[in-house]
């Protein structure tokens, strides 16, 4: 008979709602780090995307289509068979909630055809060649592209603990 304590069952977050993502879009200013962090959003929430699923994304597995983006999972946590997939993600109604907007605007700054999609940014807001890592996509909204003047909550106030 084992002694070792059991346990927890894992907590799941609060999924994030549409007036959070709002919150969250608001904070995302026009530089590189605010159109990244846009993208990085409306991509997750839009495509139901995990973060290892985000960070994986080439510039080459995002196609611009008539009704918005398809993207190119390569692998993901449920596709134990390795075979990928293919997520369409809408045009939004609102330039502000646009995923096709959102990745126009980055890769205006990115200037990238090829490598990966989102990528680390410097303090002085040069962009890397580097992929982010995914315990970097929630955690590093929490700092950066959020402007102080605005009378929301920050990014990891919204989004909660990891």
């Amino acid at each position: 008979m084992s002694t070792a304590p059991h346990a927890r069952p894992p907590q799941k977050a609060a999924a994030l709602t549409l007036p959070m993502l709002r919150q969250l879009l608001a904070t995302c200013d026009e530089s590189a780090r605010g159109r990244r962090d846009r993208a990085l959003l409306l991509f997750g929430f839009v495509g139901a995307l995990r973060r290892s699923e985000l960070v994986s994304l080439s510039v080459e597995d995002v196609a611009i289509v008539a009704d918005g983006l398809r993207l190119r999972i390569r692998r993901g946590k449920t596709d134990q068979a390795g075979q990928g997939a293919e997520v369409g993600l809408p045009r939004g109604r609102h330039v502000e909630t646009c995923p096709v907007c959102a990745f126009e605007a980055w890769q205006a700054v990115a200037r990238r055809k090829a490598g990966p999609l989102f990528r680390k940014i410097s303090i002085g807001d040069g962009i890397g060649d580097t992929a982010l890592i995914a315990v970097m996509v929630f955690t590093g909204l929490g700092g950066g592209g959020y402007r102080s003047d605005q009378p929301t909550k920050s990014r990891q106030e919204l989004l909660g603990p990891l």
